[in-house]
């Protein structure tokens, strides 16, 4: 089972080495990834990309950015679960905690019981989201590569047509949406007149020069116009 990022946040250094042992006595599921007395600094390493988590366990109350700022701006950079805490009883507090996203709201002293409890409940959402997740990732898959194998028939298919086929009057960009495509097309003429002249030395480096325009050109794809190609 993939471990649950936590990062904990209090300016009090005794609540928050607490909140530590009580999070590592919940089980080895959790992973403290960052324990920060100041929110800034826990804001920064976001905003740099530094750290990402999957539950934030913070107080309200705590100089320069209050707890629920700091999960507003976190939001910003990715999604998270909170848990917030406070000696503030204090119902406008778990309103505004409600509507920032927060999952639960506890207040001090912690009793070690409850906060297992709502740690529990907090690993129930985050496995479910996770699980959800997988299965977006599921279909995605399961779509594209369908995509890719009606392509591959589409493209097949028009080979053999050939003759019969206008290319240009195709709908490409519903076929291959998105635009992420690029389509090279060569032909020659294969009458028995003219292929009679040709030697096989001559179609060997026909070939090899067509196998080199097109692996650079679509090396370079991203520089070439469409009017180069």
């Amino acid at each position: 089972m993939k471990k649950i990022s936590v990062v904990i946040v209090d300016d009090e250094n005794r609540i928050r080495r607490g909140i530590e042992r009580m999070v590592q006595s919940a089980g080895d599921v959790w992973d403290i990834v960052g324990s920060f007395q100041n929110p800034n600094d826990l804001l920064d390493k976001c905003s740099n990309r530094e750290l990402t988590f999957d539950l934030l366990i913070t107080d309200i109350k705590m100089p320069g950015l209050d707890g629920l700022t700091l999960i507003s701006k976190l939001k910003n950079y990715f999604s998270f679960y909170a848990l917030v805490i406070s000696g503030y009883d204090d119902f406008s507090y778990l309103q505004k905690a409600m509507r920032e996203g927060t999952i639960d709201y506890l207040l001090k002293p912690l009793e070690r019981e409850d906060f297992h409890l709502r740690l529990a409940s907090a690993k129930e959402k985050i496995e479910n989201d996770r699980n959800r997740e997988k299965e977006i990732t599921s279909i995605r898959n399961k779509a594209s590569s369908l995509t890719y194998t009606n392509q591959l028939q589409m493209l097949s298919n028009t080979l053999v047509e050939q003759g019969n086929i206008d290319i240009s009057m195709m709908e490409w960009t519903r076929d291959f949406p998105n635009g992420n495509f690029l389509l090279f097309h060569f032909s020659m003429d294969k009458s028995d007149y003219k292929m009679k002249s040709i030697s096989k030395s001559w179609l060997s480096m026909w070939a090899f020069a067509m196998e080199n325009i097109l692996k650079e050109t679509y090396e370079n794809s991203g520089r070439v116009s469409a009017d180069n190609i």
